[in-house]
Protein backbone atom coordinates (compact mmCIF):
# COMPACT_ATOMS: atom_id res chain seq x y z
CA UNK A 1 0.00 0.00 0.00
CA UNK A 2 2.63 2.23 0.55
CA UNK A 3 4.69 1.28 -2.53
CA UNK A 4 1.19 2.07 -4.28
CA UNK A 5 0.30 5.96 -2.35
CA UNK A 6 4.20 6.51 -3.19
CA UNK A 7 3.61 6.43 -7.06
CA UNK A 8 0.73 8.68 -6.16
CA UNK A 9 2.80 11.07 -4.54
CA UNK A 10 1.37 11.27 -0.68
CA UNK A 11 2.89 8.27 0.92
CA UNK A 12 4.97 10.46 2.90
CA UNK A 13 1.67 11.43 5.13
CA UNK A 14 1.43 8.16 6.27
CA UNK A 15 4.65 7.64 7.24
CA UNK A 16 4.31 10.63 9.48
CA UNK A 17 1.37 10.32 10.93
CA UNK A 18 1.70 6.28 11.39
CA UNK A 19 3.24 3.77 13.72
CA UNK A 20 6.44 1.89 12.69
CA UNK A 21 5.66 -2.15 12.70
CA UNK A 22 9.11 -3.92 12.28
CA UNK A 23 8.00 -7.44 13.53
CA UNK A 24 5.57 -10.05 13.88
CA UNK A 25 5.53 -12.90 16.00
CA UNK A 26 3.24 -16.12 15.89
CA UNK A 27 3.03 -18.29 19.07
CA UNK A 28 1.72 -21.51 19.39
CA UNK A 29 0.66 -21.87 22.88
CA UNK A 30 2.60 -19.19 24.51
CA UNK A 31 5.67 -20.60 22.93
CA UNK A 32 7.37 -18.67 19.72
CA UNK A 33 7.57 -20.50 16.88
CA UNK A 34 7.40 -17.53 14.17
CA UNK A 35 9.24 -14.66 13.74
CA UNK A 36 8.63 -12.34 10.81
CA UNK A 37 11.52 -9.45 10.48
CA UNK A 38 10.17 -6.80 7.51
CA UNK A 39 13.32 -4.70 8.00
CA UNK A 40 14.67 -7.90 5.81
CA UNK A 41 11.99 -6.84 2.73
CA UNK A 42 13.27 -5.72 -0.63
CA UNK A 43 11.30 -2.55 -0.56
CA UNK A 44 11.87 1.33 0.17
CA UNK A 45 9.39 0.98 3.36
CA UNK A 46 10.88 -2.00 5.76
CA UNK A 47 7.47 -2.13 8.34
CA UNK A 48 4.15 -1.56 8.01
CA UNK A 49 2.90 1.56 8.78
CA UNK A 50 -0.25 1.61 11.84
CA UNK A 51 -2.87 3.74 12.01
CA UNK A 52 -6.55 3.93 12.77
CA UNK A 53 -8.86 3.42 10.02
CA UNK A 54 -10.40 6.84 9.89
CA UNK A 55 -6.68 8.49 9.84
CA UNK A 56 -6.22 6.74 6.74
CA UNK A 57 -9.58 7.73 5.57
CA UNK A 58 -8.43 11.68 5.95
CA UNK A 59 -5.36 11.49 4.58
CA UNK A 60 -6.98 9.52 1.27
CA UNK A 61 -9.35 12.14 1.25
CA UNK A 62 -8.02 15.15 1.81
CA UNK A 63 -5.38 14.21 -1.18
CA UNK A 64 -8.18 13.74 -3.73
CA UNK A 65 -9.54 17.22 -2.54
CA UNK A 66 -6.50 18.62 -2.84
CA UNK A 67 -6.02 17.32 -6.18
CA UNK A 68 -9.62 18.42 -7.32
CA UNK A 69 -11.76 15.93 -6.36
CA UNK A 70 -15.36 15.76 -5.03
CA UNK A 71 -16.84 13.98 -2.06
CA UNK A 72 -20.29 14.10 -1.51
CA UNK A 73 -21.85 12.34 1.30
CA UNK A 74 -25.36 10.68 2.76
CA UNK A 75 -26.20 9.49 -1.47
CA UNK A 76 -26.88 5.76 -1.87
CA UNK A 77 -27.08 4.52 -4.99
CA UNK A 78 -30.83 2.53 -5.91
CA UNK A 79 -29.92 1.49 -9.05
CA UNK A 80 -27.76 1.26 -12.16
CA UNK A 81 -27.72 -0.04 -15.50
CA UNK A 82 -25.35 -0.54 -18.07
CA UNK A 83 -26.09 1.43 -21.62
CA UNK A 84 -24.00 0.95 -24.59
CA UNK A 85 -21.88 3.94 -24.16
CA UNK A 86 -22.44 4.88 -20.43
CA UNK A 87 -23.62 3.25 -17.09
CA UNK A 88 -26.61 4.82 -15.57
CA UNK A 89 -27.37 5.51 -12.04
CA UNK A 90 -29.98 6.31 -9.73
CA UNK A 91 -29.40 8.18 -6.33
CA UNK A 92 -31.10 8.90 -3.57
CA UNK A 93 -30.22 12.05 -1.63
CA UNK A 94 -30.50 12.75 1.90
CA UNK A 95 -33.95 14.28 2.25
CA UNK A 96 -35.54 11.43 -0.41
CA UNK A 97 -34.51 13.58 -3.61
CA UNK A 98 -34.08 11.28 -6.65
CA UNK A 99 -31.45 11.58 -9.12
CA UNK A 100 -30.76 10.06 -12.05
CA UNK A 101 -27.29 10.48 -13.77
CA UNK A 102 -25.04 9.36 -16.49
CA UNK A 103 -21.48 8.33 -16.32
CA UNK A 104 -18.59 7.23 -18.19
CA UNK A 105 -17.52 4.44 -15.70
CA UNK A 106 -18.42 3.35 -12.46
CA UNK A 107 -16.35 1.79 -9.58
CA UNK A 108 -17.94 -0.36 -6.68
CA UNK A 109 -16.63 0.08 -3.75
CA UNK A 110 -20.00 -0.75 -1.84
CA UNK A 111 -18.99 -4.31 0.24
CA UNK A 112 -20.30 -7.41 0.98
CA UNK A 113 -23.66 -6.54 0.38
CA UNK A 114 -23.19 -4.44 -2.94
CA UNK A 115 -26.15 -2.36 -3.80
CA UNK A 116 -24.00 -2.52 -7.40
CA UNK A 117 -23.55 -6.34 -7.66
CA UNK A 118 -27.49 -7.27 -6.60
CA UNK A 119 -28.64 -4.68 -9.17
CA UNK A 120 -26.49 -6.21 -11.91
CA UNK A 121 -27.45 -9.60 -10.84
CA UNK A 122 -23.62 -10.98 -10.46
CA UNK A 123 -22.76 -14.21 -8.95
CA UNK A 124 -20.93 -13.96 -5.22
CA UNK A 125 -20.00 -17.46 -4.58
CA UNK A 126 -18.47 -19.24 -1.41
CA UNK A 127 -19.45 -20.13 1.74
CA UNK A 128 -19.76 -18.99 5.28
CA UNK A 129 -17.24 -20.59 8.14
CA UNK A 130 -19.87 -19.56 10.52
CA UNK A 131 -17.27 -18.31 12.90
CA UNK A 132 -17.02 -14.74 14.69
CA UNK A 133 -14.32 -12.93 15.45
CA UNK A 134 -14.05 -9.59 17.98
CA UNK A 135 -12.10 -6.78 17.23
CA UNK A 136 -11.48 -3.65 19.22
CA UNK A 137 -8.97 -0.68 20.08
CA UNK A 138 -8.17 0.04 23.64
CA UNK A 139 -5.24 1.02 26.50
CA UNK A 140 -3.20 -2.15 27.85
CA UNK A 141 -1.15 -2.58 30.69
CA UNK A 142 1.92 -5.06 29.86
CA UNK A 143 3.67 -4.53 33.14
CA UNK A 144 7.59 -4.91 32.45
CA UNK A 145 6.97 -6.16 29.21
CA UNK A 146 5.65 -3.65 26.37
CA UNK A 147 3.92 -4.95 23.16
CA UNK A 148 5.76 -3.07 20.77
CA UNK A 149 5.42 -4.87 17.65
CA UNK A 150 2.38 -7.68 16.63
CA UNK A 151 1.49 -10.65 18.11
CA UNK A 152 -0.44 -13.03 17.57
CA UNK A 153 -1.18 -15.62 20.21
CA UNK A 154 -2.85 -19.01 19.05
CA UNK A 155 -4.66 -21.87 20.21
CA UNK A 156 -6.76 -24.95 19.25
CA UNK A 157 -9.45 -23.19 21.20
CA UNK A 158 -8.93 -19.42 19.92
CA UNK A 159 -6.62 -16.84 19.08
CA UNK A 160 -5.90 -13.45 20.17
CA UNK A 161 -3.63 -10.89 18.03
CA UNK A 162 -2.43 -7.51 19.50
CA UNK A 163 -0.59 -5.01 17.75
CA UNK A 164 0.35 -1.03 18.78
CA UNK A 165 -0.76 1.84 17.14
CA UNK A 166 -0.35 5.63 17.66
CA UNK A 167 -1.38 6.96 20.90
CA UNK A 168 -0.14 4.35 22.50
CA UNK A 169 -3.31 2.15 22.68
CA UNK A 170 -3.31 -1.25 20.35
CA UNK A 171 -5.38 -2.93 18.38
CA UNK A 172 -6.77 -6.52 19.54
CA UNK A 173 -8.78 -9.36 17.91
CA UNK A 174 -10.02 -12.28 19.69
CA UNK A 175 -11.37 -15.68 17.95
CA UNK A 176 -13.28 -18.33 20.44
CA UNK A 177 -14.16 -21.35 19.14
CA UNK A 178 -17.62 -21.40 21.58
CA UNK A 179 -18.17 -17.27 20.99
CA UNK A 180 -21.24 -15.83 19.58
CA UNK A 181 -22.38 -12.94 18.02
CA UNK A 182 -22.77 -10.63 21.13
CA UNK A 183 -20.51 -7.80 22.06
CA UNK A 184 -18.51 -8.80 24.89
CA UNK A 185 -18.21 -6.20 28.17
CA UNK A 186 -14.26 -5.07 28.89
CA UNK A 187 -14.29 -8.39 31.65
CA UNK A 188 -15.64 -10.61 29.08
CA UNK A 189 -12.65 -9.38 26.55
CA UNK A 190 -10.28 -9.59 29.81
CA UNK A 191 -11.12 -13.46 30.65
CA UNK A 192 -10.58 -13.94 26.49
CA UNK A 193 -6.99 -12.37 26.73
CA UNK A 194 -6.29 -14.18 29.84
CA UNK A 195 -6.76 -17.30 28.02
CA UNK A 196 -5.57 -17.14 24.75
CA UNK A 197 -2.83 -14.47 25.69
CA UNK A 198 0.49 -14.23 26.72
CA UNK A 199 -0.64 -13.90 30.33
CA UNK A 200 0.27 -10.44 31.25
CA UNK A 201 -1.82 -8.61 28.88
CA UNK A 202 -4.58 -6.26 30.90
CA UNK A 203 -6.76 -4.40 29.38
CA UNK A 204 -7.61 -1.06 30.98
CA UNK A 205 -10.02 1.27 28.50
CA UNK A 206 -12.18 -0.05 25.31
CA UNK A 207 -11.96 3.31 23.16
CA UNK A 208 -14.26 1.14 20.45
CA UNK A 209 -15.10 -2.70 19.26
CA UNK A 210 -16.96 -4.16 16.69
CA UNK A 211 -17.15 -7.76 15.74
CA UNK A 212 -17.26 -9.77 12.78
CA UNK A 213 -17.61 -13.47 11.41
CA UNK A 214 -15.26 -15.33 8.80
CA UNK A 215 -16.87 -16.10 4.86
CA UNK A 216 -15.10 -16.63 2.10
CA UNK A 217 -16.55 -15.03 -1.31
CA UNK A 218 -15.65 -14.07 -4.74
CA UNK A 219 -16.44 -12.32 -7.94
CA UNK A 220 -15.86 -14.82 -11.17
CA UNK A 221 -14.87 -11.43 -12.82
CA UNK A 222 -13.87 -7.68 -11.59
CA UNK A 223 -15.83 -5.38 -14.47
CA UNK A 224 -18.49 -5.90 -15.99
CA UNK A 225 -18.60 -4.79 -19.99
CA UNK A 226 -15.66 -2.62 -19.30
CA UNK A 227 -17.81 0.44 -17.71
CA UNK A 228 -18.18 -0.92 -14.26
CA UNK A 229 -15.51 -2.22 -11.90
CA UNK A 230 -15.41 -3.67 -8.53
Amino acid sequence: SLQMFDRLGFADRFVAKGRKVRHVYVHWERKRIIHVNYNLIESPYTYFCSMPQAQTERIISGYFEEKGGVIERNIELVGISIQDAHVEVVLKHQGERIETASYDYVIACDGAKSTVRNELKIPFKGHDYHKHYHLFDGYVDCGDSPIEDTHYFVTEKGYFIIAPMIGGYHRMVLYDVSNGTKTCTQEEYQELIDQFGPGYVKLKEILWNSKGFFYNRLLEDFQVQRRVFF
